[in-house]
């Protein structure tokens, strides 16, 4: 297998994966929203609260950044509360974070957009994991599997409404393969290329990462 042949079934795999999620207009959400609306909830394993930071914080902290007021392209501050409250730039939740920028330009609802941007943290961690199976030299079928098994992992999965831990592994494969790739031969654009996947790193994935 070639690494074209091997990356093109790299992204059928990833296409037939999200396709029945992202064909129906579904979205990415870990519980259902009884305690949320004042329907009665055990608040158990079946609502799985556990993963309520998605619709706590994550989603309404998109929502204020798609429409707070603002007087240039990125806004700082919501009245959402009652003394209002400035607006975090972190976790990937604003549109400082380029792949944000890019989808809130044809999105307007945080859970959609919160949908694609898991998308395509896993599309970009599977393509940066072959990259960097392909610069250490691993034969393209098995960087392929081995991609394939990095972006669809548990860790990944498991934390699929925490964009923070996905976005961890998608640009740190980035940064590990532009730095092989600029140890064999520095130049301009590979240095920055690390300057920046460092930077979207810093402004997407959990602190730890």
């Amino acid at each position: 297998m070639n690494p074209r042949t091997a990356l093109v079934a790299l992204g059928l795999v990833l296409v037939a994966f999200f396709a029945p999620i992202l064909a129906r207009g579904r979205v990415v959400f870990p519980h259902d929203n009884a305690l949320q609306v004042g329907l009665a909830s055990d608040g158990g394993e079946g609502s799985n609260l556990r993963f309520s930071d998605q619709s706590a914080y994550f989603v309404p902290e998109m929502e204020a950044h798609l429409h707070a007021p603002r007087s240039a392209w990125i806004a700082t501050w919501t009245d959402c509360v009652q003394l209002g409250r400035p607006l975090t730039h972190l976790s990937g939740l604003s549109p400082a974070y380029l792949p944000n920028w890019v989808l809130s330009r044809v999105v307007d609802d945080p859970f959609v957009l919160h949908t694609w941007l898991f998308a395509l943290t896993v599309l970009g961690t599977a393509l940066f994991a072959f990259l960097f199976f392909r610069a250490l030299e691993v034969d393209a079928w098995i960087a392929a599997a081995g991609a394939c098994a990095a972006a669809t992992s548990a860790p990944v999965l498991y934390w699929s409404g925490f964009l923070v831990y996905a976005s961890g592994f998608c640009w740190t494969f980035c940064v590990l393969w532009l730095a092989v790739r600029t140890i064999e031969r520095p130049t301009l654009a590979r240095a920055t290329g690390i300057a920046a996947a460092t930077s979207l790193l810093l402004v997407s994935a959990y602190p730890q990462h």
